[in-house]
């Protein structure tokens, strides 16, 4: 069924447990990243599991002999619109350049649903929830005032250590602590690709693939620094080029 564009889109997260799972909790350093390296255990801490991009967990607790077995386990209804910044159901953090004026009309839930400890992380445009995985229950709730753009998907966020990352529809990169949703930094990506409420950035998921920097003409690599907003390009940025092919690389030992 197709919902009105004048309602706000409700998402349902659902979870299904065949019985209960033992789920490990983070370190206090939060995920080691040499964990994405190696096969996936119990967590989904990257969009496709980990850097293999098989999307395949090893876990056995799901098998052919039960899996008809499965129940509900529990639902969480996802509010992906304009939140009242407000009240009781308010964000539990607000950010963002915008003023709170631009109106998003309920949007689908698009990225990848991550996983590390017992926490469960979700996005939508402008949003970022970080749920119980045992019960679905809202640790935090991160928002987003966008300055504008096509608010079309969000293709999920990545976890380094105890830093949550996500871009936003109006070209920003937004670095969160994981634990608690507060914000660590955020810093425009390229100047000028958003103006106010019409032109947008996008980002789209690609598979991991490895390419020779050196020998690609045009292209711009912007490296920040995991644990600040710093950032330079590794490369003279080609603007004259007839299009942009654009890299983001993380870094946590260069500026």
């Amino acid at each position: 069924m197709t919902l009105p564009q004048s309602l706000r889109f409700v998402l349902s997260l659902i979870v299904a447990l065949v019985v209960p799972v033992a789920i490990i909790g983070q370190s206090e350093d939060g995920l080691d990243p040499v964990t994405l390296l190696q096969p996936l255990q119990n967590s989904w801490p990257t969009y496709s599991g980990d850097y293999t991009g098989r999307r395949y967990s090893a876990l056995e607790q799901v098998t052919t002999e039960n899996v008809q077995r499965l129940t509900l386990a529990w639902t969480r209804q996802m509010n992906t619109g304009m939140p009242s910044l407000n009240g009781p159901n308010s964000p539990t953090f607000v950010g963002g350049e915008g003023t709170g004026d631009f109106a998003i009309g309920g949007q689908r839930i698009k990225g990848s649903i991550l996983q590390v400890g017992d926490l469960l992380y979700v996005t939508a445009p402008d949003h970022v929830w970080a749920l119980d995985a045992r019960d679905g229950g809202e640790r935090w709730h991160y928002f987003w005032k966008t300055r504008g753009g096509p608010h079309i998907g969000n293709r999920g966020a990545a976890i380094w250590r105890n830093s949550l990352f996500f871009e936003t529809v109006d070209n920003y990169l937004v670095s969160l602590n994981a634990q608690t949703g507060e914000e660590n930094w955020h810093v425009e990506i390229i100047a000028g690709c958003v103006d106010e409420g019409i032109d947008g950035y996008r980002a789209p998921s690609l598979e991991c693939a490895c390419v020779d920097l050196i020998e690609q003409d045009g292209r711009w690599i912007v490296n920040h620094e995991a644990l600040s907003s710093r950032y330079a390009p590794w490369k003279s940025p080609a603007l004259e080029a007839s299009s942009l092919n654009f890299a983001l690389l993380l870094s946590s030992s260069r500026a």
